[in-house]
């Protein structure tokens, strides 16, 4: 087992980083658009994993959602994420990514562990 800290490790992603980036946008897009009960990042969060689970279901997935808002008057946000996991770095990995909505952003954090 290995200990992994820091930046994204996408090399061994079930899909490629483009993929994973499309995937994430549309899925916000759809989140908001889409009526019924939950609120958007419920939505959001399901739609990812729904469409992770269909491209390989040889991993686990888990999905952080950091909700990021500051002043508008001053744009003055800030924020700092930290990542450690023990796993097996050969087969399991994570990818961040930042969406931005008008006054408020979101860091997206994509986990897979191999099953």
């Amino acid at each position: 087992m290995e200990f992994q800290t820091g930046q994204d490790k996408v090399a061994n992603a079930p899909v490629s980083q483009d993929k994973l980036v499309e995937l994430i946008e549309t899925s916000y897009v759809a989140a908001g658009a889409s009526p019924g009960e939950g609120s958007v990042k419920d939505k959001f969060l399901t739609k990812v994993l729904e469409q992770l689970v269909q491209h390989s279901s040889q991993y686990k997935y888990v999905i952080s959602m950091t909700s990021l808002k500051g002043e508008a008057k001053d744009n003055d946000v800030s924020m700092s994420n930290d990542i450690g996991a023990a796993w097996n770095s050969k087969k399991d990995g994570f990818y961040n990514y930042t969406l931005a909505n008008n006054d408020e952003k979101f860091l997206v954090t994509v986990f897979w562990i191999s099953k």
